[in-house]
């Protein structure tokens, strides 16, 4: 009943109600799951989407959120064949573009973990680019 009352004092004064931590929303195609009060990551794909910039930011909800992941599985059985990472991305999850039709994947410099599989079961796959600065692909002779 608290809840309820709290909600509609928020809704009728115009006050914004915030997102929570693990919540998703979508937005063009893809699904966002809030990871912290200003960060989210990619959480599904639809179908519908064969192609995608992903942009550094997003707003949801009057709130800009940095897109720092690729999630778990995001893009597991999707359509997508080229995806362009921004640079605000730092981590892509365990089998993120698994079983997908991806030919292009840009990694940037500020990726510094990426899961096991994240390309498993991909016979399309002709163009990973990474980023000359990228210290997750180099051997200790600095070289990839």
């Amino acid at each position: 009943m608290k809840q309820l009352i709290i909600s509609a004092i928020l809704f009728l004064s115009g006050i914004t109600a915030y997102a929570a931590v693990g919540d998703t929303f979508t937005q063009e195609g893809l699904t966002y799951v809030i990871k912290s009060n200003n960060t989210v990551g990619i959480y599904s794909v639809s179908n519908d989407v064969t192609e995608c910039t992903i942009t550094p930011t997003i707003i949801y909800k009057d709130i800009t959120y940095n897109v720092t992941s690729i999630e778990r599985d995001a893009f597991y059985w999707s359509n997508v064949t080229k995806v362009t990472l921004p640079n605000t991305i730092t981590e892509i999850g365990y089998g993120a573009f698994r079983s997908s039709p991806l030919e292009s994947i840009n990694i940037p410099s500020t990726v510094s973990s990426i899961g096991q599989g994240f390309v498993a079961y991909n016979k399309k796959l002709a163009t990973i680019d990474v980023a000359d600065n990228n210290q997750y692909f180099k051997n200790d002779d600095g070289v990839l």
